[in-house]
């Protein structure tokens, strides 16, 4: 009798710290690949409602040449404020729009806005490479989460754009605190955010291994005296899969056994 080929990730409990609503397609990734894969939030979305400044640069659209989305929220919750004001992507026609990433370019597809600016890698530091070098005097409208880093207005702002930064979401913790079962294997990061709120309000287990989506994140974890283990090559959620199944190719390592093998 034939038996049932071993899948790459059989075995491995994983936990995914993504917000519930966007751990989907990850966790199904996992699954197919034959890990228990479990859902443990480490943050919820919030948009920031009400948003004067929002309202503010809606209202003068038209004032901005540059629309600049760093991630699927900033892009879902910025149609969503435009809708309520009874308008649509035709209000964005004269705009150049520029986005990190396969998933904030797909949310704006949905959106039916193109991403004419789209770097091959997904960080702040490359998006603003990808800009003109000389932005004097030209408006950028730059909708984002109230916590990130300001590498890329500050960039733009050097190059003598006027950027107006509005925070139109924040990542709000859990409560209460989530706990990591002890058997864990690995805990996936995908944002700053997700360690940020996280990694030292939540005890997770010595021999647990920590994969992360870039290197941002990995720096994050290291800040808090973790070591990530497994870094994604290509920034994104499959890129960190693919990332997983090739550290377990290699090395056959698991929490769970001793000498962290395999069975």
């Amino acid at each position: 009798m034939k038996r049932t080929p071993r899948k790459p990730l059989q075995g491995l409990k994983i936990v995914v710290t993504r917000p519930r609503d966007q751990a989907a397609e990850m966790i199904a990734q996992l699954e197919k690949l034959g890990a228990e894969a479990v859902s443990i939030p480490a943050i919820r979305i919030r948009p920031i409602r009400p948003n004067p400044e929002l309202d503010r640069a809606m209202s003068k659209l038209d004032k901005y040449l540059y629309l600049v989305f760093t991630s699927r929220n900033g892009v879902e919750i910025f149609f969503e404020e435009l809708k309520q004001k009874g308008r649509d992507r035709r209000a964005l026609r004269h705009l150049k729009v520029a986005c990190i990433g396969p998933a904030t370019a797909q949310a704006l597809k949905l959106q039916g806005v193109k991403c004419g600016i789209q770097p091959r890698s997904f960080v702040a530091e490359a998006l603003l490479a990808a800009f003109p070098r000389d932005l004097k005097g030209q408006r950028v409208l730059l909708p984002r989460a109230k916590e990130a880093r300001e590498v890329l207005p500050a960039g733009l702002r050097g190059r003598g754009a006027k950027v107006d930064v509005i925070p139109v979401y924040e990542s709000v913790p859990m409560r209460p605190a989530p706990r990591v079962p002890q058997d864990t294997d690995i805990v996936i990061f995908t944002s700053g955010s997700t360690v940020i709120n996280f990694i030292g309000k939540v005890k997770i287990p010595k021999k647990t291994r920590i994969a992360v989506i870039g290197p941002i994140t990995k720096a994050e974890v290291e800040k808090r005296g973790r070591k990530a283990d497994i870094v994604a090559e290509k920034f994104t959620a499959q890129g960190l899969v693919n990332a997983i199944k090739k550290y377990i190719a290699a090395t056959g390592a698991v929490a769970g056994n001793p000498g962290g093998k395999r069975a």
